[in-house]
């Protein structure tokens, strides 16, 4: 499974997906096939993915899919101090509302599958 892609029974979570080759094909096969729901987390100044390429995948994929922009995140979702300062938000913020949004995302799919474990957060670590 490529990196930056977690897939459980009944959703995928995927960063910053599709990306360029080395050669500017876009690698979007993986997307492509997918049969199962998917959130894409991505920054709005993400120079490895741009959200005008993502949304030409998205309009040719089969799965069901959601996107979450970071307004001013970078390919690793950090927002940029230009942002930080205008919004007066903060980047540990930022990153509440993405991990929230990941839970949401992965409640609506359902129940995890009985393989699955839970692993209890600790707080700070960012640990869902």
């Amino acid at each position: 499974m490529p990196a930056g892609t977690h897939r459980g029974g009944l959703g995928t979570l995927r960063g910053s997906q599709p990306e360029s080759s080395a050669t500017g094909a876009l690698r979007d096969e993986v997307l492509l096939a997918l049969r199962v729901p998917i959130l894409f987390v991505q920054g709005s100044r993400d120079s490895l993915c741009p959200l005008d390429k993502l949304a030409e995948v998205r309009a040719r994929m089969t799965a069901p899919s959601t996107l979450l922009v970071v307004e001013g995140g970078n390919h690793s979702l950090e927002v940029s101090a230009a942002q930080r300062k205008a919004t007066g938000d903060t980047q540990a913020a930022s990153d509440a509302r993405v991990l929230e949004a990941i839970r949401a995302f992965t409640r609506s799919c359902g129940e995890p599958p009985s393989f699955a474990r839970r692993v209890p957060s600790r707080e700070g670590s960012g640990t869902l």
